[in-house]
């Protein structure tokens, strides 16, 4: 249903912790393959960042 509605809207819409509405254009969802080439997040101001492996290594099972 999520997907769905992110395909039919070709946008992801959420509401901020200050409760405000927001929301990014998507014309299309991505494949699998084109999100792993992505670099990692910026994880500079974690106190414990999470390792590339450990973030996505569930998705090889």
């Amino acid at each position: 249903e999520i997907a769905d509605a992110i395909v039919q809207a070709k946008r992801i819409s959420w509401i901020t912790q200050r409760g405000t509405p927001s929301s990014v254009s998507l014309p299309r969802l991505r494949t699998v393959e084109d999100c792993m080439a992505d670099p990692m997040p910026d994880q500079s101001w974690m106190t414990e960042p999470i390792l590339q492996e450990r973030f996505a290594g569930w998705l090889g099972e």
